[in-house]
């Protein structure tokens, strides 16, 4: 079992979304990627900039009142008791079509002359609890359309108020409606809406209703980066750390990490240390990089708890500590990051920080394995292989093997070799496993 004894480096080294040595992720206005990232505040944005995005709090009484065509209560404005002579009586209904629901609706009549509605004046609507703050992608994705309908009705009765007009173009993008969330993003991009173009920007780099444009995706970054919004100064740090849409550049994307981890978005925390870490674009500072690490790590992202406790594993930039390193392992593996999970696999496995304990090791190493982290899948063949905390099963172990070999040389050896002592009826079952396999990723509790 020697892979077990030396992969450690490799579980970081192939991490992705957050680990030491991550794949690039992009991070949408408030991207599954994330994690458990808190949704970033703005608070720290100038006032004017948060109410022309339309965050901030609403002013006047609302009521609620029904309207039968969309068939739910609604907030909408209290009407005065004392009217000018331009409103409509108290109550009466009007029918008007709704372009946003493609179909006709009684609706309050409106005044004959009527201001525009802004932000700040529309109140908040069943559409801004769905998809407000604080509401990641990969919870919109999962449900079930509710949040693109309340925004279609909240679009349709303040069809004026940009805010309405994102959180409805957020549901359909994590939805994967692209073609409608390109169409409402791109206007209120054009016209200064910072998350707009962050989100705007993901959709170029993703290919999502438009063919990939790493460069059209760095523009939008810039623009809203420049107006001081964090996720867009970390999407922009990771285009100049990767070099896609502009020159490779680490003092670069380290710049504009910080812009965002002095921000405390917890993503770019995690990023500004592996730089540290390394000594990319900065001097390498390990004891910086902890500090990074930490401070994501406590606000409850798994990739920055996952580097924080591969610098207690390797006592890099604090003291070695392996039952600090499997408390920080643990934190990121409950959250079903698979990085963390092979990690604390190892650590079972080789009796680093808690006792040696196989089938403990099994069990972190499957969970990894199955989300389709290669390395996880290796280890759990040669666990298979030798009976460790695992009754011995040649077809299973040639099962995760032949999975891992499609990242990792030495695994199709180790498969070959225990192929040589199977029959082609084992052989063949096995390689009937490894073709119905799919990952199946853990959701963050």
């Amino acid at each position: 079992m020697k892979s077990l004894t030396l992969a450690l480096m490799v579980a970081v080294a192939v991490a992705g979304a957050g680990g030491l040595l991550a794949s690039p992720v992009a991070v949408a206005e408030d991207d599954a990627k994330a994690q458990a990232t808190p949704p970033l505040a703005d608070k720290a944005k100038p006032p004017e900039k948060i109410n022309s995005d339309g965050q901030s709090a609403q002013t006047g009484e609302t009521c609620q009142k029904y309207l039968p065509t969309l068939g739910a209560m609604v907030q909408v404005p209290c009407e005065s008791a004392t009217k000018p002579d331009t409103s409509v009586d108290e109550g009466e209904i009007c029918r008007k079509y709704l372009p946003m629901i493609g179909t006709m609706a009684e609706v309050p009549c409106e005044p004959a002359a009527k201001a525009e509605t802004t932000d700040v004046s529309a109140p908040e609507q069943e559409c801004d609890r769905l998809t407000g703050e604080g509401i990641v992608f990969d919870k919109l994705s999962r449900d079930g359309g509710a949040a693109v309908t309340a925004c279609r009705a909240a679009v349709a009765l303040y069809p004026e108020t940009r805010r309405f007009k994102f959180q409805l173009a957020r549901a359909l993008h994590a939805s994967g409606s692209y073609k409608e969330a390109f169409e409402l993003y791109r206007p209120l991009a054009e016209t200064g809406h910072f998350k707009a173009m962050n989100n705007l920007g993901v959709m170029y780099e993703r290919a999502q209703a438009v063919p990939k444009d790493d460069a059209e995706a760095v523009r939008w970054f810039r623009k809203s980066a420049e107006q001081d919004y964090a996720r867009a100064q970390f999407n922009l740090g990771r285009k100049y750390e990767w070099g896609q849409g502009v020159r490779q550049d680490f003092a670069e994307a380290a710049n504009w990490y910080r812009k965002a981890a002095d921000q405390s978005y917890a993503v770019a925390q995690n990023f500004l240390g592996r730089l540290y870490f390394n000594g990319r674009g900065v001097s390498q500072d390990y004891a910086e990089a902890v500090k990074w690490f930490r401070k994501g790590a406590e606000q409850g992202f798994a990739g920055a708890q996952t580097s924080l406790g591969f610098s207690y594993f390797n006592g890099r930039g604090v003291p070695k500590d392996y039952a600090q390193a499997v408390n920080w392992y643990s934190k990121a593996a409950d959250q079903g990051f698979a990085p963390a999970q092979f990690n604390l696999g190892l650590m079972n496995a080789n009796g680093q920080g808690v006792p040696k304990n196989d089938s403990e090791a099994v069990k972190w190493f499957h969970r990894a394995a199955e989300q389709g982290f290669a390395v996880a899948q290796n280890d759990l063949g040669l666990m298979y292989v030798k009976g460790r905390g695992v009754r011995e099963d040649k077809v299973q172990a040639h099962k995760w093997l032949n999975l891992a070999a499609a990242r990792n040389a030495s695994s199709a050896v180790a498969r070959d070799n225990l192929a040589k002592g199977m029959t082609s009826v084992q052989i063949a079952e096995a390689q009937k496993l490894a073709r119905e396999w799919k990952p199946t990723p853990e959701k963050p509790p």
